[in-house]
């Protein structure tokens, strides 16, 4: 379980890390809202897959994580 979650803090890091290199980049929120429902923190999750639907309306894959962290 600790090696999980070290791998986990990691790639909130580098996800977090894509977001700040270029915030106009859809991928980068989607891939930091995989990390942080994996965390366990929906929320921001969700947050961050609101910013990505901003920049990428029409993204059914965004929808898709968006749909299975509500029905969750």
């Amino acid at each position: 379980a600790c090696l999980r979650q070290d791998l986990l803090e990691k790639a909130e890091k580098h996800a977090r890390a894509a977001v700040a290199a270029d915030p106009h980049e859809p991928v980068a929120f989607y891939a930091l809202a995989q990390v942080l429902e994996s965390r366990h923190r929906s929320g921001e999750a969700l947050q961050a897959l609101d910013t990505a639907l901003e920049l990428a309306p029409y993204d059914a894959d965004i929808y898709g994580l968006k749909a299975h962290i509500l029905c969750d």
